[in-house]
C-alpha cells in the first residue's frame, strides 16, 4: 500500500531514472574512520565519513543510524550500515554513520545511558559535522538523516524536535543547528507507550521504566510528541509483518503528520517483516535526491 504524501511522486521517479547511473567521480572515495565526535564519561562516541572525490566539491551529507535498540543489541553498531557509505557515496552525497550510547555494555565499549543520552547523542553528531563543514566537504544546509528500528525513531526525534524541547544535551557545538532537512525511517517506533508490547525489555531499558512508572518519559521519547507543521519532509518505509515495531508505529505518525499538514509519504511493504528492508531501497534515494536539491534553491 502507498500512500503519497506532499512529495510529487512524479520527480521521486524521475530522480530514480536519473541516480541508477551514479556519477563517474563516484568511483573513488575518501573515507575517514573513526572519528570522536563526542566523549561521554571518559567514553569516544565515533563516526565514519565517506567523501566522493574531488573533496573540494561542496555537498550534500546522509547520515545513518543504526537499529540496535538503542543499543540493547550490544553487538550491533555504525558498522552495521558501512555499505550505506558507499551507497550514498554512488549517488553523490557524503555518507556518515554514527554510533550513540547504548543502553548496556556493548562490544564496542559505547557509554552505557538511557533517554535521553542517545537523543543528546545524535544531536551532537549533526552539530559537530556542522562544526567541521569545511573539513568533510559538507554543505550544512543540506543534511539528511536515515534509520533504522531505534535508529529511525533518533532520525525522527532530529527531525521533528527543536531546542525548546529541551533536548539538545550539552557539548562544544551549542553554536550550530542540530536540526536536519530530511528524514528517512524505516520501521521506527513513533510512540512508544503502545511499542511498548513489541519489546517491553528494549523499551524499558531505553526509557527507565515501564509506561506506568514513567509515562512523562514515554510520551518525551515519542517523535508523535513533536508533529509540526514545519517538520522537514519525512519518508517513513515499514513492513506489514513488522513484529518488532508494529505498522501501527507507522500509521501513528502517518495521521499526526497529515492532521497538522506536515510532509510525510508512507510505504508500507507487502509481507515485510523488521528486518526486511535495505538502504538501496530506490525510493529512499529519490527522495533524499528530490529533498537534498530542493533544500538548496
Amino acid at each position: 500500500m502507498l500512500r503519497p504524501g506532499p512529495l510529487p511522486w512524479a520527480i521521486m521517479t524521475l530522480a530514480v531514472l536519473l541516480l541508477e547511473s551514479p556519477p563517474a567521480h563516484a568511483q573513488t572515495t575518501l573515507r575517514t574512520t573513526g572519528v570522536a565526535y563526542r566523549v561521554v564519561g571518559g567514553k569516544k562516541l565515533l563516526l565514519d565519513v565517506a567523501q566522493p572525490l574531488p573533496a573540494t566539491v561542496t555537498r550534500p551529507a546522509v547520515v545513518f543510524l543504526c537499529g540496535n535498540g538503542w543499543g540493547y543489541t550490544s553487538t550491533y553498531d555504525r558498522t552495521e550500515f558501512s555499505y550505506g557509505l558507499d551507497l550514498a557515496v554512488a549517488h553523490g552525497f557524503i555518507g556518515v554513520t554514527v554510533d550513540y550510547s547504548a543502553t548496556r555494555a556493548s562490544a564496542n565499549n559505547r557509554p552505557i545511558a538511557s533517554f535521553p543520552a542517545q537523543v543528546w547523542d545524535v544531536k551532537s553528531a549533526i552539530r559537530f559535522l556542522r562544526a567541521n563543514a569545511g573539513r568533510f566537504g559538507i554543505d550544512p544546509q543540506r543534511i539528511a538523516v536515515v534509520g533504522h528500528s531505534s535508529g529511525g525513531n533518533l532520525a525522527l526525534m532530529l527531525g521533528l524536535t527543536q531546542p525548546a524541547d529541551g533536548l539538545e544535551g550539552v557539548d562544544d557545538y551549542g553554536a550550530y543547528s542540530s536540526a536536519v532537512q530530511a528524514v528517512v525511517n524505516f520501521a521506527g517506533p513513533t510512540e512508544l507507550v503502545s511499542d511498548y508490547a513489541a519489546t517491553p525489555e528494549v523499551d524499558a531499558a531505553y526509557v527507565g521504566g515501564t509506561p506506568g512508572q514513567v509515562p512523562d518519559k514515554y510520551r518525551a521519547a515519542s517523535p508523535v510528541t513533536y508533529v509540526r507543521a514545519d517538520a522537514p519532509p519525512i519518508l517513513t518505509i515499514h513492513g506489514d509483518k513488522d513484529t518488532a515495531s508494529f505498522l501501527r508505529q507507522a500509521l501513528l505518525l502517518d495521521a499526526a503528520m497529515k492532521a497538522v499538514g506536515a510532509a510525510h509519504t508512507l510505504i508500507v511493504k507487502k509481507g515485510a517483516g523488521h528486518m526486511d528492508f535495505s538502504l538501496a531501497d530506490p525510493a529512499l534515494w529519490a527522495f533524499l535526491a528530490s529533498v537534498l536539491q530542493e533544500s538548496s534553491r
